[in-house]
């Protein structure tokens, strides 16, 4: 235990160095260090504050374009950076778990694998998948979406203006055919973090023995899956596995009824608002 606590020692200390070593600009604020702020402003004229209900659109309420203050952007700074810690933190000790386990069985490489990371974050109760979210973004504020038919991909071009929106069923059609790919995490972990993640076949096959082969559809797949990370990443002192799964996957299951739930009465209010 006293090698695996060095190793967490050492990467800790790194990332202080690697803090401290950091020259930012320091004429700006932090968050300005880590944000860039155009963006934020365009997302909020261009989806957050774009509903096509003239109420919740910025022209009908001030002829400026919207605006952040900057102690809004402290505040986020400040999240990203206590997430980011908590992520780093438990995926180090989820790995240290990992690696003692096996080092008992067979020789381990020491390395933060991808599904530590995605362990990491289903323990934290985190959503792995923010691309999810902004799929329905369309529908959710009541957007005006336009194909770009133009040659050279101008966005305000008299095609588009003069065009009819495009359905949202299309709209979400057209961002699940590049978002939602079966490799999904392993494929952006290791193009993130190259050759510092390995996959091994045989470490995603212990995984998957544990799914329970007489799932007959993909949510009952993913519920089964996601239970059997939990129980074998986070909670390895578990006795009774059996009972812990069922109580695991009921919980899970609960959670996705509450955010089917919570989807169905905004498309509600949306269309009642409309």
């Amino acid at each position: 235990m006293e090698g695996y606590m060095g190793h967490y020692t050492s990467v800790v200390e790194t990332l202080k160095q690697d803090d401290q070593e950091a020259k930012p600009n320091e004429s700006q604020p932090a968050f300005a260090n880590l944000f860039h702020l155009p963006n934020w402003l365009e997302l909020s004229e261009r989806i957050f504050m774009n509903s096509s209900i003239p109420p919740s659109n910025w022209t009908y309420i001030d002829d400026r374009p919207p605006s952040i203050w900057a102690t809004a952007m402290d505040d986020f700074h400040s999240l990203a950076l206590s997430f980011t810690k908590r992520i780093i933190h438990t995926t180090l000790l989820i790995s240290m778990s990992r690696i003692r386990n096996k080092a008992d069985l067979r020789e381990t490489v020491e390395v933060v694998k991808a599904k530590d990371v995605a362990a990491a974050i289903s323990s934290l109760g985190l959503e792995s998948n923010s691309m999810a979210r902004w799929k329905g973004c369309a529908r959710r504020l009541r957007l005006n979406v336009f194909e770009d038919l133009s040659d050279n991909g101008e966005e305000e071009s008299d095609e588009v203006e003069n065009g009819d929106p495009l359905p949202y069923d299309d709209v979400e059609q057209m961002l699940a055919d590049d978002q939602d790919q079966p490799e999904g995490l392993n494929s952006r972990a290791n193009s993130v973090f190259g050759n510092s993640i390995t996959i091994h076949s045989e470490d995603e096959m212990s995984i998957a023995s544990d799914v329970d082969e007489t799932a007959n559809t993909q949510t009952e797949f993913d519920i089964d899956q996601e239970a059997d990370e939990i129980l074998v990443y986070s909670a390895p002192a578990v006795r009774d596995m059996q009972n812990a799964k069922k109580a695991i996957k009921a919980r899970i299951e609960t959670e996705r009824q509450q955010e089917s739930q919570a989807y169905e009465h905004d498309d509600v209010a949306n269309q009642q608002a409309e």
